[in-house]
């Protein structure tokens, strides 16, 4: 889940590596999950594993995340590239169903087959929906425990749904893969799941460490510039002040950021109607740039200045930079 939010935040023509090791982690995570289960089912008889079927159920789950993902990332649809992870995992647990080779006639019961495709798919949604609107450490918890419900519901709906039927008359076919290769196949792609894994945290926090400094830089040179901005993420709709633009303001930087009849309580009553008529029609895609200049209720610090500029924003992205507030009160004291 990390990995995907670490795409999310990237830019937008470079999430694909990000996607692509969150897709493999997942989908190879879930797929050894899967088969390990199968390995643990010890029958009367024996078994062994299709190669074609075992290693297309390994590509269709990492390509079924992979998708999944992408559609999430790339047109800010979270429903719909959740539930099209569920439907990849469904279709992965029961091609390794079928990948079963053994004296029995596997037969499903389709009631139980679409329940447990029902349960993936609404569980994935509902978790990359959390995990869009709530990108903080408790969303990505409540959205790995949706998704760990999903991958449980799955396999514990999809037992029932299968019953075995031996018939000794079937014969195990020259291509199977015994269990103890399947096991060591499971073994490398666990150390693979676990070297990404180890991968990805490495770069997300080299990643955090240059975010970082990067915001202690922009604060440093705001302050010396007294220029403020405002963020907002389309995403989330979240607005976020930085520390500068508080303080022009005269408020505590430890509150949320005022926004609609909050943000224009702060202007003088004379400005309020020439301010939202004028930020509205800056944030309208190409809209000539609009000046903003208005008077704030702060006595003590004189007068601001708001530059509204035009905004191009791409479908799924986030708008980044916003509205700039500058104090203007050493030049306009007398105002």
């Amino acid at each position: 889940m990390i990995l995907f939010l670490r795409a999310n935040d990237a830019e937008r023509k470079r999430p694909l590596p990000w996607l692509f090791v969150a897709a493999t982690v997942f989908g190879a995570g879930v797929w050894a999950f899967h088969f390990i289960a199968e390995l643990a089912y010890k029958p009367d008889f024996p078994i062994s594993f299709d190669a074609g079927l075992t290693v297309s159920s390994f590509v269709a789950a990492i390509g079924a995340v992979w998708l999944g993902m992408f559609v999430a990332h790339r047109f800010a649809a979270p429903v719909l590239g959740g539930a099209m992870i569920g439907a990849g995992i469904a279709t992965m647990h029961y091609m390794g169903m079928a990948a079963l080779r053994a004296p029995t006639q596997l037969h499903f019961d389709a009631g139980y087959v679409l329940a447990s495709g029902a349960i993936a798919m609404t569980a994935a949604a509902a978790a990359m929906r959390v995990s869009s609107r709530r990108p903080a450490v408790w969303g990505r918890l409540m959205a790995v425990v949706l998704l760990v419900l999903a991958i449980a519901g799955l396999q514990l709906t999809s037992m029932a749904a299968v019953t075995l039927v031996p018939d000794p008359l079937i014969a195990t076919p020259g291509n199977a893969v015994a269990p103890t290769v399947l096991a060591v196949m499971i073994a490398t792609v666990t150390a693979l799941i676990a070297g990404l894994g180890l991968l990805g945290l490495i770069a997300d926090n080299y990643l955090a460490e240059r975010i970082r400094r990067s915001e202690d830089h922009v604060a440093r040179a705001q302050r010396i510039a007294h220029t403020g901005s405002i963020e907002q993420d389309l995403r989330t709709g979240a607005i976020a002040w930085s520390g500068e633009t508080y303080r022009i303001f005269g408020l505590d930087p430890n509150l949320p950021a005022p926004v609609g009849k909050a943000f224009l309580a702060l202007v003088h009553p004379d400005d309020r109607t020439f301010a939202r008529q004028a930020a509205a029609a800056g944030r309208i895609p190409d809209k000539p740039c609009v000046d903003l200049r208005f008077r704030i209720v702060q006595p003590a610090w004189g007068r601001g200045e708001m530059d509204s500029s035009r905004i191009r924003i791409g479908l799924g992205s986030a708008w980044r930079g916003g509205p700039m507030d500058r104090d203007i009160q050493g030049r306009d004291r007398g105002l």
